[in-house]
């Protein structure tokens, strides 16, 4: 289009550069945000509560913060997600780099004024541009993710970590129900069953359990403060 013929066009070019400075100035506030919490860290060492959340709020908050604004900035400059990002541990929050995208990028400008005739479509297009590029933003993540080691893998996704047994090994042979070895251990996987079926959900109640359905258990320990 001829911006000579369109001087609206004209100006809505120069106000989306100007949008795009002001993510820019974002993303340098967050930056002098960060360092400013980190000194303050520094001076805060002997009062634990204040350090602790100081820092929580720079490393938890901050950086998801600062990595949305970042991906959306790199949209909005026609940059790739695999040129963005070569590794990350988490999934991108993809409905929040959405909101900056729409609230900086084509049309944002226009938010508390008048719109010339053909910003709708332009604005569509933009984020019809943009849910295609976190479409293979996201295949390029799940596709890093699917070579890492089964570990990372259950971290990087937020799955729910296992369920932790309550009873162990040491309580088994504490209680006298089994020795060490192979029959510790098989009392020990036949506990963690029970527990995941809800028979019981605490010590005691695993103790209870297993003198229950174990037969003949050896003569329990003396010392055995198990349930205490």
């Amino acid at each position: 289009m001829n911006t000579e013929e369109n001087p609206q066009h004209s100006s809505f070019i120069t106000l989306s550069f100007k949008r795009k400075v002001h993510l820019k100035c974002k993303i340098l506030t967050l930056c002098a945000e960060s360092r400013i919490i980190r000194h303050q860290e520094e001076k805060c060492r002997n009062n634990l509560y204040a350090h602790v959340t100081l820092n929580k709020h720079r490393k938890v908050v901050l950086r998801k913060e600062a990595r949305n604004i970042l991906l959306a900035y790199g949209f909005l400059n026609g940059k790739e997600y695999s040129q963005l990002e070569t590794r990350a541990n988490f999934e991108p929050d993809w409905s929040s780099i959405r909101r900056y995208v729409k609230k900086f990028g084509v049309g944002g400008e226009w938010s508390m004024g008048v719109a010339p005739p053909d910003i709708e479509s332009a604005k569509n297009e933009q984020m019809e541009q943009f849910e295609a590029w976190a479409d293979v933003g996201y295949n390029v993540f799940v596709h890093r993710l699917k070579s890492c080691p089964p570990k990372v893998r259950k971290v990087r996704t937020n799955e729910p970590l296992p369920v932790q047994p309550i009873l162990m090994g040491r309580h088994i042979i504490a209680e006298g129900f089994a020795k060490e070895g192979h029959l510790c251990g098989n009392l020990c996987s036949l506990a963690y069953q029970a527990q995941l079926n809800n028979e019981f959900n605490d010590l005691t109640g695993a103790v209870l359990w297993c003198r229950k359905n174990i037969i003949n258990p050896a003569p329990a320990s003396k010392d055995s403060e198990i349930c205490k």
